[in-house]
C-alpha cells in the first residue's frame, strides 16, 4: 500500500486533512462532489489528499448504500427507525427478540471497513469491560457483536431525551443550574477513569437529559474501542471526532489521556454558560477550528456570555470559576486537571462556596471561603469560649481575683483566635483541608496550648467531638472525646448535665466491636450519673439512649434493655416539656429493629415521631424525615406496605431536596422504594431502581455492609422474580458473604437474609 498523503505532515496540516476529511464523509454524493470541487478551487494539495482518503472508504459507505440497506435484524435485535448517522456509522432505535423479555436500546451500526480485523477483535473483547461500567449519569453499553455483513455493532441503553445544551435553553437554567449538570456529568466520567476508560469524545451531541432532568453520557467507551493506541496512523485520520470539540492533542494526533475528557468538560461547561465558543474567530468562520484550538488562546467567560444574563449572573462566572474553565482549557494536558475527578471537585468545590481543591484560588479568597465553610464549628467553638471568658470578664469586678480571671479570659481569647488562625490555607501549603482535618488540627493545638484548663478543653473539645459526628467521621471523633471526658473528670466544677452530655458524645462513637469494653464503661458511669436525686431528666434520657443504641449495634440487647428500663422510670418520675424524649425513643426503636422485634420498634419510632410533632419547630426537616425512613423499613419488615408507602412520601422530598442523584443517602432511601415495589410485585418498577441504586452503593468504598447486604437482597428477589435464577443465586451468595463479614451479624440482617431466601425458594428458583 503507498504511503499516505498525511505521514509526513505537521500537526496544522493534518488536523486541516482530518477536518475536511470527516466534512466530506458526512455529505451525500451530490453535495460531496460539490464540496470536493470548492475544496479543490481553495487547496489543490489538501483536495489531493482527502481525495486519496476517500478512495480507501467502502464505496457503499460513501454513496450513502450502507445506510440505505441496513439490515432489519443486527444480532438479537430487530431496527425500528433510525435515530442518527455520524463518520463511524448509523444508529437505530431496536428492539430485542430473543430473550423472552422487552428491551428497546439504541443500536450503533458501525460501518464496514470502519475497524481492522485486529481491532475487532479488540472490540468484542473490550465491550465486556464497557458493559460492566454502572453509573446513573452514562448509558450503558448492554451488547454488541459484528453483524453477517461484518458490520460491527453495539447495543446502549436507549436514552428518551434532549441534547444537554437544547435542555439548557428550554429549561432556562441560571448559572449554578448549568455547572451543576455539568458535575454530574463529570463524576460520570470520573467514575468511568476509575475503571481505566476515556471517553475522548464528549460533546453536547452525546450528553442527553431526560424528562427528570438528570444527564446521561452516551456512546461511552465507544471512542476507546475505535481508537486503539496501538494502530498506525491510517487508522489516526480515521477518528470519529468532531473537531470543535476536540483537544489539542487529538487534532495534532498526539496520545490521549484523562487530561483529555477534561479539555472536553472545560469546553462544554464554557458554551453551556456562554452559550458560545471559547475561540470567536473560528466561531465567525474566520479561521478554521484545527487551527484556532492548536493555536488561540480561549476568551474569557465574561467575553463570551450571554448579553441578556442578569448582572449577578455575570458576576458569578468571573473568579473561581472562571480559573477553574481557564484550567480545564489548556492547550497542555500537563496544565489542566489532572482528571475528571479533579475537575468534578473544582465545580462541587465551587457549587458549595469552598476553596478550590486545585488550589488555583488566590490565597485571600481560600482564607475567606474557608471561614466561610467552617463556619459553625468555628461559631460552635468560639461561642462556648465566649460563655466561658463571660464569666471571667464578670469575675474582673471582683478586685480580690482581677488578675487571675484576666489570666483565665486572655487564656480563652488565644484559645479562640488560635482556632481562627488554623483557618489560614498556608497551615496547609496552600491547599483546602477537609472540614474534619481542620478539626481535628483545632483539637491537638487547643490540648497542646490549653492543657491547664480542663473547663475550656471539655467543652471545645466537646463540641468539635461533635462536629465530627455530623461530619460522618466517628472514628476521628472519638479520641477526641475521650480527650473532652478526660478534661472533664479533671474539672472540679463540672455538673452533671454537662458530664451526661460529654458521655453521651463518647458513647455515641464507641460502637464498633473493638470498643466493646470502653462502651461498657461509659455505659456504667451514665447509669450511675442518672440514678442521682438531682439529674436533669432530659440530659439523662439523651445519654441514656445513646448508649443504649450504641450497645444495641454490638448486639448487647439486654444491657441495652436495661437502660431504657432506666429511662423508663425518669420518664414516669419526671414530665418533659413538649419535643422532650424525641432520641430516647429513637435510639430504643433502632435497637428494637436490630433486634427484630418489630412491633416495639413500631411502638417506639412512633413515640419519637410524636415527641416531634409536638415542638415541630425544635427538630429540622431532615430529623423529621430520618424517622419517617426508619418507619418505613420497619413497616417494609412487617409486611405493611400501605404505612411504608405513607412514611416514604413524607420524607421523599427532603431526601431528594437534600442529597443529589448518586449520593449514597439518596441511594439508600431509593433501595428502601424498591424493596416497597418488591412488596407489592411491581418488578417492572423494582428493577431500574435497584439497578440505579447498584450502580451508586457498589462504587461507593465507603458504603455500609449492612446496606449493601440489604441490596443484594433486593438484588436476588428481582432477579428470582424475572425467572433469572443464575443471577438470584450469585446475588445471594453475595449477600451470604457479606452477612459472613458483618461484626456482629444481627437479628435484623439475619431474619431479611432467611426471608429473602425463602421468597426466592417460592419463586421456583433455589437459593
Amino acid at each position: 500500500m503507498p504511503e499516505l498523503p498525511h505521514a509526513a505532515m505537521n500537526a496544522a496540516e493534518f488536523g486541516a486533512l482530518r477536518e475536511a476529511f470527516h466534512a466530506a464523509v458526512e455529505l451525500e454524493a451530490p453535495a460531496r462532489a460539490q464540496y470536493l470541487h470548492q475544496l479543490a478551487a481553495r487547496d489543490a494539495g489538501l483536495h489531493k489528499a482527502v481525495c486519496e482518503l476517500l478512495q480507501r472508504v467502502d464505496a457503499d459507505d460513501l454513496h450513502g448504500g450502507g445506510r440505505g440497506r441496513a439490515p432489519a435484524v443486527v444480532g438479537p435485535f430487530r431496527l425500528l427507525q433510525p435515530l442518527g448517522s455520524g463518520g463511524m456509522g448509523e444508529v437505530f432505535l431496536a428492539e430485542r427478540i430473543d430473550g423472552g423479555f422487552e428491551q428497546r436500546v439504541a443500536l450503533k451500526l458501525v460501518r464496514a471497513g470502519a475497524l481492522s480485523a485486529q481491532l475487532t477483535r479488540r472490540f468484542l473483547a473490550e465491550r465486556q469491560i464497557l458493559a460492566r461500567l454502572e453509573h446513573p449519569h452514562i448509558a450503558r453499553l448492554l451488547d454488541g457483536g459484528v453483524s453477517e455483513e461484518g458490520r460491527p455493532w453495539l447495543a446502549m441503553e436507549y436514552v428518551a431525551g434532549v441534547h444537554i445544551a437544547e435542555h439548557v435553553r428550554r429549561a432556562g437554567l441560571d448559572v449554578r443550574a448549568r455547572v451543576a449538570l455539568v458535575a454530574r456529568v463529570a463524576a460520570a466520567v470520573a467514575y468511568a477513569q476509575r475503571n481505566l476508560i476515556v471517553h475522548r469524545d464528549i460533546k453536547p451531541a452525546n450528553i442527553l437529559v431526560g424528562a427528570d432532568g438528570e444527564p446521561k453520557l452516551l456512546d461511552f467507551g465507544i471512542a476507546k474501542l475505535l481508537d486503539d493506541g496501538e494502530a498506525d496512523q491510517t487508522r489516526t485520520a480515521w477518528r470519529a471526532l468532531t473537531t470543535r470539540y476536540a483537544a489539542p492533542e487529538q487534532i495534532a494526533g498526539e496520545r490521549t489521556t484523562t487530561a483529555t475528557d477534561v479539555y472536553a468538560l472545560g469546553l462544554l461547561l464554557f458554551e453551556l454558560l456562554a452559550q458560545a465558543s471559547p475561540y470567536a474567530a473560528a466561531e465567525a468562520g474566520q479561521t478554521d477550528w484545527t487551527s484556532a484550538i492548536l493555536r488561540d488562546a480561549p476568551r474569557s467567560l465574561l467575553q463570551a456570555c450571554r448579553a441578556d444574563y442578569a448582572a449577578v449572573q455575570r458576576r458569578t462566572l468571573g473568579g473561581s470559576l472562571e480559573r477553574i474553565v481557564q484550567k480545564a482549557l489548556a492547550k497542555a494536558p500537563a496544565q489542566r486537571h489532572a482528571g475528571a475527578a479533579a475537575f468534578s471537585d473544582d465545580l462541587d468545590d465551587w457549587l458549595a462556596g469552598r476553596p478550590l481543591r486545585s488550589g488555583i484560588d488566590g490565597a485571600r479568597a481560600q482564607t475567606r471561603l474557608l471561614l466561610a465553610r467552617y463556619r459553625w464549628p468555628l461559631i460552635a467553638l468560639t461561642a462556648s469560649m465566649l460563655a466561658l471568658g463571660a464569666g471571667a470578664l464578670v469575675a474582673l469586678g471582683e478586685a480580690r481575683e482581677a488578675a487571675q480571671q484576666a489570666r483565665i479570659a486572655q487564656s480563652h481569647r488565644d484559645a479562640m483566635l488560635g482556632v481562627l488562625g488554623a483557618a489560614n490555607p498556608h497551615h496547609y501549603a496552600g491547599r483546602d483541608p477537609h472540614a474534619s482535618e481542620f478539626l481535628l488540627h483545632a483539637a491537638q493545638d487547643l490540648q497542646r496550648d490549653h492543657a491547664d484548663d480542663p473547663a475550656l478543653l471539655q467543652r471545645a473539645l466537646s463540641e468539635i467531638g461533635h462536629g465530627l459526628i455530623n461530619l460522618g467521621k466517628p472514628q476521628a471523633a472519638e479520641p477526641v472525646l475521650r480527650a473532652a471526658v478526660a478534661a472533664l473528670e479533671r474539672d472540679a466544677s463540672a455538673g452533671t448535665a454537662g458530664k451526661l452530655g460529654s458521655y453521651r458524645l463518647l458513647a455515641a462513637v464507641q460502637d464498633r466491636p473493638a470498643d466493646a469494653a470502653n462502651l461498657r464503661v461509659t455505659a456504667a458511669r451514665i447509669e450511675a450519673l442518672a440514678a442521682r436525686g438531682d439529674v436533669d431528666a432530659a440530659a439523662a434520657l439523651d445519654a441514656l439512649g445513646a448508649v443504649g443504641g450504641s450497645l444495641s449495634r454490638l448486639g448487647e440487647f439486654a444491657a441495652a434493655d436495661a437502660l431504657f428500663a432506666r429511662g423508663d422510670q425518669l420518664l414516669a418520675a419526671a414530665p418533659l416539656r413538649p419535643g422532650g424524649g424525641e432520641n430516647f425513643w429513637r435510639q430504643r426503636g433502632w435497637s428494637a429493629l436490630r433486634a427484630f422485634d418489630l412491633p416495639r420498634a413500631r411502638a417506639a419510632l412512633e413515640r419519637a415521631e410524636a415527641a416531634i410533632a409536638a415542638a415541630p419547630a425544635d427538630f429540622s426537616p431532615m430529623r423529621r424525615a430520618e424517622g419517617e425512613l426508619l418507619l418505613a423499613e420497619t413497616a417494609l419488615a412487617l409486611g405493611d406496605a400501605a404505612a411504608a408507602q405513607r412514611h416514604l412520601d413524607a420524607a421523599r422530598p427532603v431526601y431528594l431536596a437534600e442529597y443529589a442523584p448518586g449520593h449514597a443517602e439518596r441511594a439508600v432511601f431509593e433501595l428502601h422504594q424498591a424493596r416497597l415495589h418488591l412488596l407489592r410485585g411491581e418488578i417492572v418498577d423494582a428493577a431500574p431502581l435497584a439497578q440505579n441504586v447498584a450502580s451508586v452503593l457498589l462504587t461507593d468504598n465507603a458504603a455500609p455492609n449492612k446496606e449493601l447486604l440489604l441490596l443484594q437482597l433486593v438484588r436476588a428477589q428481582i432477579a428470582a422474580a424475572q425467572g433469572q435464577c443464575n443471577a438470584a443465586a450469585e446475588s445471594l451468595a453475595a449477600a451470604a458473604a457479606l452477612l459472613a463479614q458483618l461484626q456482629p451479624a444481627l437479628p435484623r440482617e439475619r431474619a431479611l437474609s432467611d426471608a429473602a431466601r425463602r421468597n426466592i425458594a417460592s419463586s421456583g428458583c433455589r437459593g
